[in-house]
């Protein structure tokens, strides 16, 4: 069928074919009895631009780009900016000597004739005479069918041969179906030289998926006219006048979500006060402007079911279909809510989707935090019934945290008990949510507690995760006082299982073994997820003690019962701590592979929290890079482990992290950087106060500085370490013996260094530990050739070499600088490993020999640790920084207030910030994430 354009072409236009092609049945006008009525002509002027306009270029762009299309659709709620924007496209677009045509639209428009009339006289502004046989029509006593009228006006339009560009705002204030299918008429047979634009805040009933499919829609929604970062400061500091500081424009950008009149009525409100903090305190709570703009302009325009919809649902932080059904009492009309939800879209009433599907929504926060407050106001009496019921449908949809939060705030404590009693375990072992967790249960009357014991053994186990190790002693003892009274075997053996983790921060491995013994004793063969927990620890206490081949056993047991449990996190677990073994037993390729498993994959890392195994396999994923000598990838991968230590609120754990960061900046040219990890490192191993890992830190320190030729402080500490009974396990033991060892070279003392050495080269070659050995062996080499005996150095060297060449330990070499380096250029042309000792004399220099993983596995594990790195984390503003080092200074707030003239109550915002983007909870913690980031 020829198009309208081509029948314009050629000087005719068949209406009766046109009408049946309509996809509406033609509507009647109503006879037009009285027709005459005065036009108010400023209904066609395009509004001026105000005064401190922000200019948006790049939503003009995306106008010019819809002019393609026959519609342009700019459909979102109040305020967002869509006059305003449509009249700066069309005021430019007449700058460049386009003619445009404006309509303001109100609601005495919904009269068919008076509407289309307006539209007429319109196009007639810009258009002189066009669409006078159409006004003569709907002159008539009896005007014929709307569409007949509507196709003479198209063909009119097809024959200019100027662009037609009709601009048609506030067009939600028509409800008039026949208008509507009027204009879906006039719409879908636009002829290619015009264009509509239509403004709204809810969409109009047009076929806008078909014209989407035809691709003759173009749409700009309340995503796209958000204010970005920089419109909104551009806003703020310049348009409105208002100086605030970074961190408070920070602060407006959150509440508001890009929101142009609510940041319009904030600063309204600040140029009138002469306390602004006290301004933005207020509008987490319902600004008075911004509550009233939005009780009026939104809330009390909605027909009473929506209003009673949007105010009953304000109680709940996230809404679902089912949920506001159970809230509504509408259980029995399963779509009710499905179809208010779309409503709401529909209509653009501040409801943000949270998923592809749209199955979960929230509210915008300043349209949410006004509804909980009208609720407050006006309905408080029905709170308690409201929450019970968002509290049930929680809980029978698996949601128990979330049944948890309303029953508390019910005051039903016994339910929130016997929910969390029934749940914690899961939140803490499966999701991590240990913070989650152990807020709640505080929030729990001490008598519910005592009701349900094992509410005591989840709260340890959520302090021990957090590094809070003596009050989860304390939490333990006081579970098992209660577990025993009431002879509760199952709980006993979770809390034997959480002992012997909690007795794995002292490396104390015959009470780990003991414990965890204990606890495969009690738990029952259908509590996987704890006896997973149990054969994990059993697997730590041998691996402590140097068996590795029962540790690997146990652990394998733990990963089948994980893979029974169906755990991510407890199969992450023991995938970690296999490729600890792997360490142990020397294969850094096994290694590699298990940390990478306990990362998961790229697409993946969305669905479970980070656990502390995630970042302790970033910290071991290191040391496999730092041992094949990838600076970079070491450098990059521990410093993500130690920021989600921190982000997961247990960087009390993160000492190891800053220790192998502490060498890794030194190997890597650093050595300023590096002093500052090592000192973090004895930080945060005092903070978590357990002998273990104190010592540890220490004599990894002590290492440090003898690689940084600070030989007087490495002695230092051998000094005290002679002085000390040996404490620990057999690991910890051998960490100090090895950094002991190579101090007593360093001293041409190499007899001691024999001594310590040899045992323990004796001890790892049974035990088949050659990822120890072959370092045991190259410190040996160097003890025995500064005695003078080279030709039993070189032996013990080559036999190092033997064990280090298949996994390519290249850093351990290094380390040892010149005496190392003078020995492998004496083997290099007699032995058989000369191709490995060339790439360790020349590290830079390329080799047939390639560091294990192919290079699709490195990237995939490059995404892993890039993609965890990203996720967590979001930046400080600059006065935040500021800050923050004063705070590292020892600053009170109120030296900080006067050295950045600010006020103490902005301190106290600023430092609420910087918790909530580093998520800790003190300034001490701060600066330690701080520090671990690289921000101070």
């Amino acid at each position: 069928m020829p198009t309208i354009a081509h029948l314009a072409k050629e000087k005719h236009y068949n209406i009766s074919s046109l009408l049946r092609k309509s996809v509406v049945s033609p509507v009647m006008l109503e006879p037009n009895l009285s027709f005459t009525f005065p036009l108010l002509t400023t209904k066609f002027y395009i509004p001026q631009v105000r005064p401190g306009y922000v200019a948006r270029p790049r939503l003009i762009h995306l106008l010019d780009q819809g002019t393609r299309h026959r519609l342009t659709l700019i459909s979102a709620p109040t305020g967002f900016g869509k006059t305003s924007l449509l009249a700066d496209w069309c005021l430019t677009a007449r700058q460049r000597e386009n003619t445009v045509c404006w309509l303001s639209l109100e609601k005495g428009d919904n009269d068919p004739i008076r509407f289309f009339t307006y539209l007429v006289t319109a196009l007639q502004t810009g258009f002189e005479g066009l669409g006078s046989r159409v006004l003569q029509l709907f002159d008539q006593l009896d005007p014929p069918p709307l569409e007949y009228a509507l196709a003479g006006l198209i063909n009119e339009i097809a024959a200019l041969s100027l662009p037609v560009i009709l601009a048609l705002d506030d067009y939600h204030l028509i409800d008039h179906a026949a208008v509507h299918s009027g204009m879906s008429f006039l719409i879908e047979h636009l002829p290619p030289n015009a264009h509509i634009f239509i403004s709204t805040r809810k969409d109009p009933p047009m076929p806008l998926a078909r014209l989407r499919a035809q691709k003759n829609l173009f749409e700009l929604r309340s995503e796209d006219l958000r204010f970005t970062s920089q419109e909104t400061r551009q806003f703020l500091e310049t348009a409105a006048h208002i100086g605030l500081l970074p961190e408070s424009i920070d602060m407006l950008e959150k509440q508001m979500e890009g929101w142009a009149a609510g940041l319009q009525l904030v600063t309204l409100s600040l140029s009138k006060s002469s306390n602004p903090n006290q301004v933005l305190e207020q509008i987490a709570l319902g600004h008075p402007y911004l509550f009233d703009y939005l009780v009026e302009e939104v809330l009390h325009q909605q027909p009473r079911e929506v209003r009673d919809f949007l105010v009953t649902c304000a109680i709940v932080e996230r809404l679902h279909a089912g949920l506001c059904n159970a809230l509504l009492q509408a259980e029995n009309q399963p779509a009710a809510a499905t179809e208010m939800l779309a409503y709401l879209q529909k209509n653009n009433l501040f409801l943000i989707s949270l998923d592809e599907t749209h199955t979960w929504f929230r509210f915008h926060p300043v349209f949410g935090n006004v509804l909980k407050r009208y609720f407050d106001q006006n309905h408080s009496q029905r709170a308690a019934a409201l929450h019970l019921a968002a509290a049930k449908w929680y809980e029978a949809h698996q949601l128990p945290l979330d049944a948890v939060s309303h029953l508390i705030c019910a005051q039903q404590y016994p339910q929130a008990a016997r929910v969390l009693h029934e749940s914690a375990w899961d939140y803490l072992s499966a999701n991590n949510q240990w913070t989650t967790v152990k807020y709640w249960i505080d929030k729990l009357p001490a008598e519910e507690k005592r009701q349900h014991p094992r509410l005591y053994l989840q709260y340890a186990y959520a302090l021990l995760s957090l590094g809070e190790l003596a009050a989860a002693e304390h939490y333990l003892t006081l579970a098992e006082q209660y577990l025993q009274a009431s002879h509760d075997l199952t709980g006993l053996g979770e809390l034997f299982a959480i002992r012997a983790l909690l007795l794995r921060y002292e490396s104390d491995a015959p009470r780990i073994q003991q414990f965890a013994r204990q606890a495969l004793e009690y738990l029952p063969p259908e509590n996987r997820l704890q006896r997973s927990l149990a054969w994990n620890c059993l697997g730590i206490g041998h691996h402590l003690d140097g068996d590795i081949a029962k540790s690997e056993d146990a652990l394998r047991e733990a990963l089948r019962d994980g893979q029974m449990a169906q755990s991510q996190p407890s199969l992450a677990t023991s995938r970690y701590l296999l490729g600890h073994v792997c360490l142990s037993k020397g294969n850094l390729q096994e290694a590699e592979m298990y940390f990478k498993e306990a990362l998961g994959s790229p697409d993946k890392l969305g669905e479970y929290a980070p656990t502390s195994n995630t970042f302790e396999a970033c910290f071991l994923l290191g040391k496999v890079y730092y041992e094949w000598n990838h600076l970079e990838r070491a450098i990059e991968s521990l410093r993500t482990g130690i920021a989600l230590s921190e982000r997961i609120g247990s960087h009390r754990h993160a000492s190891y992290g800053y220790v192998k960061l502490a060498h890794a900046l030194l190997s890597a040219g650093s050595p300023q950087d590096a002093d500052g990890a090592i000192e973090l490192a004895e930080l945060t191993a005092r903070e978590l106060d357990t002998e273990s890992r104190i010592l540890q830190s220490l004599a990894y320190k002590a290492w440090l500085r003898l690689r940084q030729n600070r030989v007087d402080e490495a002695e230092q500490w051998l000094n005290t370490y002679e002085r000390r009974v040996r404490v620990g396990s057999f690991y910890d033991r051998q960490v100090e013996s090895l950094v002991a060892a190579r101090i007593y070279t360093a001293l041409a003392e190499p007899r001691r260094a024999l001594t310590l050495l040899s045992p323990l080269i004796q001890l790892a070659r049974g035990a088949g530990r050659n990822g120890h050995l072959f370092e045991l062996l190259a410190l040996q080499a160097l003890a025995l050739n500064l005695m003078g005996q080279p030709d039993p150095a070189l032996e013990a060297l080559k036999e190092s070499l033997e064990i280090a060449a298949p996994a390519q330990y290249i850093r351990v070499f290094l380390d040892e600088g010149e005496p190392m380096a003078a020995m492998l250029r004496r083997l290099q042309d007699s032995s058989d490993r000369s191709p490995f000792i060339r790439q360790i004399l020349h590290p830079t220099a390329p080799t047939e020999t390639a560091p294990s993983p192919p290079a699709p596995a490195r990237a995939a594990a490059e995404a892993r640790v890039e993609l965890l790195h990203n996720r967590y984390f979001e930046p400080l503003t600059q006065r935040e920084i500021d800050v923050l080092h004063l705070v590292e200074a020892l600053c009170s707030n109120q030296e900080i207030a006067e050295r950045l003239v600010i006020t103490p109550g902005t301190v106290k915002r600023h430092l609420h910030n910087i918790y909530t983007k580093l998520d800790v909870e003190s300034r001490r913690q701060a600066v330690v994430r701080a520090r671990s980031l690289g921000i101070l």
